[in-house]
């Protein structure tokens, strides 16, 4: 495992004390928090993120291309899993302006988020080495046309995140350490651009553009779930006499969250079951309690999918309950 650090305002001498200071934080987090880094090949801290990141993408022959970037904000980090001679390796990109930035600010509180950003990163690393030796190639990909595959797919990224933020609970700084950044904005976009789009949809009628972005909000919705339990479930394990406070503001959440309410607390079920088996699975059929909730959030969006021979069927009902068609794609 390598650091590089391809900032030019950052001297040469400069750029190998701060490689060694980065590698220095990694084997820490390697030693004391036990997080398996085997598969990390590189650390790259790049002068342009997005450019440098798309041309590994490419160089690598990844279909993904840049960052994630929402209304949720912009990703500061990004781990790509590739292959090199044969391998299997991760490389994690961190951005200089955002993540760099807070280490060198000279405050504790951005030195201290900055090492938990590179901790969740590795986690990811270790997540995503142990996925592959669960799933191997078998994972399903989300076919359009295959419902069950289409809501294991979709679980992999509220449980991505949950074990990520559960895993690296312990270097959050206590500030931050709610985990709640974006769940409510979250919850609100996905509720009521959903109900947008179904309006329109009883217009124009086109099922499968709807469907396209009810997945998409979906995603979203789900991500943001499962990154705030994961912070919720590592203090309610890590201070377990104060495990009944936390868990009653657990419940507090998921009251706010109206309708996704019961979305919130069968996820937290689901997600603290796998964690606690985890890295020991079968195979994708673990993830389908979590595909359940994912479907229930379907549901509760004012979509209602179900699979019917080769296709997926979608019901679009109506909110008074009245009996309306549906479309197969």
């Amino acid at each position: 495992m390598k650091v590089t650090i391809n900032c030019s305002e950052i001297q040469e001498d400069e750029r190998t004390a701060l490689a060694r200071q980065i590698e220095d934080i990694i084997l820490q987090l390697h030693e004391k928090a036990g997080v398996d880094i085997s598969t990390m090949a590189e650390v790259i801290i790049p002068d342009e993120f997005d450019n440098e990141l798309v041309a590994f993408q490419k160089a690598h022959g990844l279909d993904e291309r840049g960052r994630t970037h929402d209304d949720s904000g912009i990703a500061a980090c990004k781990v790509l899993k590739h292959q090199e001679s044969g391998q299997t390796c991760q490389t994690v990109f961190l951005d200089k302006d955002y993540w760099l930035g807070m280490l060198l600010s000279g405050e504790k509180s951005g030195t201290d988020l900055a090492i938990h950003l590179l901790h969740h990163e590795l986690a990811h690393v270790q997540e995503n080495q142990y996925a592959a030796e669960i799933f191997g190639d078998d994972f399903p990909l989300p076919y359009m046309n295959n419902l069950q595959a289409l809501l294991r797919g979709i679980a992999r990224i509220p449980w991505e995140e949950y074990y990520a933020n559960r895993t690296a609970g312990g270097t959050m700084p206590l500030e931050h350490a709610c985990g709640m950044s974006g769940l409510y904005e979250t919850v609100e976009y996905a509720s009521t651009e959903m109900d947008s789009q179904v309006a329109s949809y009883r217009y124009h009628g086109d099922i499968e553009s709807l469907w396209t972005i009810g997945i998409e909000l979906c995603r979203r919705l789900m991500y943001a779930i499962g990154s705030s339990l994961g912070y919720f479930h590592y203090n309610k394990a890590f201070f377990s006499e104060d495990g009944e406070c936390i868990q009653e503001a657990e419940n507090k959440v998921g009251e706010s969250l109206g309708s996704l309410e019961s979305v919130w607390t069968n996820a937290a079920e689901a997600l603290d079951s796998l964690y606690s088996t985890y890295p020991k699975w079968q195979g994708p059929e673990d993830l389908d309690d979590l595909a359940e909730v994912i479907l229930q959030a379907f549901n509760i969006l004012g979509l209602s999918p179900r699979q019917e021979g080769e296709g997926v069927y979608i019901d679009v009902p109506f909110r008074d309950d009245e009996i309306v068609g549906g479309e197969e794609l």
